[in-house]
Parts: structure tokens; sequence; C-alpha cells
């Protein structure tokens, strides 16, 4: 127990020392030209403008904080969006603080297998990340001149020992499902530690214990800070990315708990935009949403005409999409398949789209199969009996191809499952440059677990079932089987008793299109985009003129989001 005091003093001190003066010398590198030039310059952004923003602010004041719970500095794409979003606020009269973690927390967002090994998380926590992680966020903060507060400011000695004391008490099992005071530490910590190994399950043994236990005392630490900064800070409405995973799924139940409002965002698929909820998750908020006002809108023929040409572009490689997976865009790779394999006859060719094993598996919930991986076992088996049909498994390419390459994979998996795949079962894999919208138009029927793809399909007229969660399901677009059984019925009827995608099915699909892509995704006009560095952007030189003109749409609906 001396020992963990000790360590706890001298991480404390090494922080608020060495790490924030390093990141104070960055800030000063920076201001003398001598910097990164992919990085954005807040401090250029806002010379000679703080003075007309001060004034801005002090005309439209309203004496109210919001606070932006950043956290993991390392987020850079995180930072610089919640600082844009900062300084909106700002201006609109409302004071303004983040809080960054400043190295307290054993395992977080930012663990990830490829950049951290268990060895290294077990000896040493996340020291070999939280400098650089720390740093960035803090000198990006400091340029624009907002209070930042510190996780370990809201902490004491004996926090730090209750928690460690709590934790070590707690099996695997115990741990996964643990809450405390209505705050479900358990699940986020459990699912950060699935995106920590990049599984969809994983092995019980000592370092995955430990590790685990890692997450949770991180939970807790945050549980305990975040209500201490509410208690002692009059705080009118947070704002953070993500709201699932340690710390930000922490706090964002903390926050609703003090009965303060959230909002949270993740980057979009659609150029420049962010998916944004109200005191929720982005996947919660799609999959549980109720309040369906976009069924009984008129789809304008000018909107329907943009969304059928938005969707063959993405046939074509020819979306503007900033989240694309796709490096040789070349529509022969499909024909070339087809032809290879001898599927010509669509009416015969049944395709599956996985999703990443591990991504926000947690909050997905599984009304049929136990995971997906499940769903694709007893897919392959189903299809072995079926030597009729043709089955095809199209891996997501997001296992290799984005910035966090996945441990488990679907095509590992299945060899391991099947020794031998039925000569009716086609595989491609996720290195496959293969375009997957394309391939649909070569099956009759397609078959999604919990991805976006589900209403991206059925809005270009393909029959699709949901055999997991996806944004539309249940909203008489797809087809939603409850059970094992209808799931298996369907599959059954299929070709011949299974009636095509209704005309009613594809309106709905285009409708409920046009709302997720024009009001569920934000776009922020004020961003231009640059796919050549991290992160994908930069901003206009005219900034501040935008955002003191409100000529940013995107942005007043974000801040109308946040405030109301």
């Amino acid at each position: 127990m001396v020992e963990i005091m000790w360590n706890y003093q001298k991480m404390q001190y090494f922080f608020k020392n060495y790490y924030h003066l390093y990141s104070k010398l960055k800030s000063t590198l920076k201001y003398l030209g001598v910097k990164d030039d992919s990085q954005i310059s807040w401090r250029k952004i806002l010379k000679n403008k703080k003075k007309k923003i001060f004034e801005e602010h002090k005309k439209n004041y309203k004496n109210k904080t919001v606070l932006i719970a950043t956290n993991v500095g390392g987020q850079r794409f995180a930072v610089n969006i919640e600082a844009l979003i900062s300084i909106a606020l700002y201006l609109k009269g409302y004071d303004v603080e983040y809080i960054l973690c400043d190295g307290v927390l054993k395992a977080c967002l930012m663990a990830q297998h490829n950049y951290l090994s268990e060895d290294e998380n077990l000896n040493s926590g996340m020291k070999k990340i939280c400098k650089s992680c720390f740093s960035q966020g803090d000198s990006i903060f400091s340029e624009i001149g907002f209070k930042i507060n510190y996780l370990s400011e809201y902490l004491t000695k004996k926090d730090i020992e209750q928690n460690n004391l709590l934790a070590r008490k707690l099996s695997f099992n115990e741990m996964t499902k643990f809450e405390i005071d209505g705050i479900k530490i358990g699940i986020h910590s459990y699912s950060n530690l699935l995106r920590f190994y990049g599984a969809g399950e994983v092995e019980i043994n000592h370092a995955s214990t430990e590790i685990l236990r890692n997450f949770i005392v991180s939970s807790l630490i945050t549980k305990k800070s975040i209500e201490n900064l509410l208690s002692q800070k009059k705080i009118y409405k947070v704002f953070l990315h993500h709201a699932i995973y340690v710390p930000q799924g922490i706090i964002a139940e903390v926050a609703k708990k003090k009965g303060i409002d959230y909002t949270s965002w993740v980057q979009a698929y659609k150029n420049k935009s962010l998916e944004i909820a109200k005191n929720n998750n982005w996947a919660s908020r799609n999959i549980f949403e109720t309040n369906t006002p976009w069924i009984n809108s008129d789809l304008e023929k000018k909107s329907e005409l943009n969304l059928l040409d938005y969707f063959e572009n993405k046939k074509k490689f020819k979306s503007n999409d900033w989240l694309s997976f796709n490096s040789k865009k070349r529509n022969d790779f499909v024909l070339e398949f087809i032809k290879k394999f001898k599927l010509i006859d669509k009416s015969k060719n049944v395709c599956i789209y996985t999703n990443l094993i591990w991504d926000a598996q947690i909050i997905y919930p599984n009304p049929i199969f136990k995971n997906m991986m499940d769903w694709v076992y007893s897919t392959v088996e189903y299809f072995t009996n079926r030597p009729d049909l043709n089955l095809i498994i199209r891996v997501h390419p997001g296992e290799i191809k984005s910035g966090y390459i996945s441990k488990e994979r679907v095509y590992h998996s299945l060899k391991k499952k099947f020794k031998n795949l039925k000569r009716n079962i086609y595989v491609i894999d996720s290195s496959s440059e293969i375009n997957s919208y394309l391939l649909a138009d070569y099956c009759d029927l397609n078959i999604v677990y919990s991805s976006r793809i589900s209403y991206e399909l059925s809005a270009m007229g393909h029959n699709v079932i949901v055999a997991g969660s996806a944004f539309c399901s249940n909203k008489n677009i797809t087809l939603d089987p409850k059970s094992k059984n209808e799931y298996f019925t369907l599959l059954n009827s299929f070709p011949n008793n299974l009636k095509p995608i209704s005309f009613e099915r594809k309106i709905n699909a285009l409708k409920y299109a046009n709302y997720y892509l024009n009001e569920v995704c934000v776009e922020l006009s004020s961003i231009n985009i640059n796919k050549e560095k991290w992160p994908p952007f930069n901003f206009n030189d005219n900034l501040i003129e935008i955002l003191l003109n409100e000529k940013d749409n995107g942005i007043k609906k974000i801040l109308k989001f946040i405030l109301n």
C-alpha cells in the first residue's frame, strides 16, 4: 500500500511539473515558429482576435459554464473539434472549462494493443503514452486560454487508495458486471478491454484480469474526480466525445446522474460531419430512437436524386466521405471475383457484411445471437447445408485499413472454427479492395449485423436482413427477425418465397438516409478536408469571423443541441 501511494505521489509530481512544463515548452516552440506543420495552430487562428472574442462574450454573457470533457489529449481529432466548439460557446456568452487526464489513469481509451503491449500496461500502466497524450491536449487548450482542469486535482490520496482496494477484491467476471452508485463501471471497462485487445472475446488469464482491473481502477478514479469537480463547480452542460469507454463513458453517466445534460459526438463517415446525441451515445441514439418524424415527412425529388447520386458515387469510388477503406479504386475487382467463382446468377447469391469484432459491441443489443461471431458461425453452418445457394462473407475492411488494426479477425476466426469451408462459401477478407456496395448488385439478399451499410444498401434498393441491431432496425426498412427461428425461416424462404424489397420500404430507406445524413450527421462548413494528415482537416483562415457571424449552420446546430 505504501508503494502504491509513493508511486501515485511521484506520478502526480511528475505530471504537475515535468509534463506540464513539456507541453508549455512545445507551445513556446510553436510560438517561435518551430512547429509541426501538420498541427493546427490555434495561436495563429486567434492572433489579433482575442479582444473581439472577449467583447462578444461579454455582450452575450450568460453566467453559465459548459464543461468540455475531452480528457484524453492524445485524441487529436477530438481535441481540435472540441476546441472549435468551446470558442463558439464562449462567443455565445458561456464560460468554458476543459478537463484533461494528467496521467492519473492506469488504462484508458488511448490504450490499444498495437501501441501498448500487455507487459507495458501491466508494468507501467499508460506511462508510455501519457507524456505525448497529455502534452498534445494541454498545449492546444493552453493556446486558447480557457481554464483547464486536471483529473488529479479532484482526487486525494485516500481516493486512490480506496479505489485500488475496491478493485482488488473483484474477480474477472465480477468486474465485467460491476456497478457502483448506478454507474456502469464494468460495462465501460470491459468494452475498453475488448478495444485494447482488438477482439470480441478475451481469454481470462492473469494478464487480461489485471489489465481489466486497471480499467476498473481508472473508471473509479474518473468517477470520483468528476463527482468532486461537479460538486465544487456549477456546471451547466457537458460536451464530450464517444460517451462510452474509459473515461468518457463514466463522465457521461456521472453527469446524467447529477442531472446535468451532456451532448456526445463522434466522427461521421459523411464528409466534414459529426454524429451527435443528447444524453446518450451515438449508437444507442440511432438504434433505440422511437421519435421518427422522418417517416411522416415528404421526400423532395431533389433530395431523393441527391441521395441516389450519393450512393451511386459510393459504388464508383467517387464518394467524398472522409472515412473510406479502399485505396485502389477499381470497379473491376468485383466482376473478376464474380467471374472467377462463377457467381453470375445473382438469384443464388447471399452476402453477409461483418462489423469490426470488438468495436462498441458492448453497447449494441444482441437480440438473436450471442454476438457477431455467433451470427457468422451460425450462418455459415446453415449455408453448409444449402448447396443450392452461395454465401459470400464480406469482412469489414476496417479490420486492417483503419488507424487501429484488429487483433481478432473474422477470416482467422473462421479458419479456426471450420477447418475447411464448403465450396459454396466464399470469404472476401478485409485486405480485399472489392467495393462492398457494388458487390451487393450481384446478390439478391444481403445480411448485416449492426453496420451502417444496412440503411445504405436498403436505400440503394436491396433486400436487407438485420441479424443484430442496426440504426435502421425496426423502422419498416429492413427485414428484422426477432429470434433465430425467424431468422432461419427467412433464409429458408430464399430465393423462391422471399419477397423483394417493397416500394414502401425503399421510400422509407431513402427517407431515413436523408434524415440520418442531414440531421443526425452534422456538417461543419468551416473546416477544410486534408486527408494526408491527422486530424484530416484544418480550419478556414477566417474561422473567427465565421463564428462571430454564425455562418456555419452545423456549429449553430451543435450549440443548440448542447444548450437546449
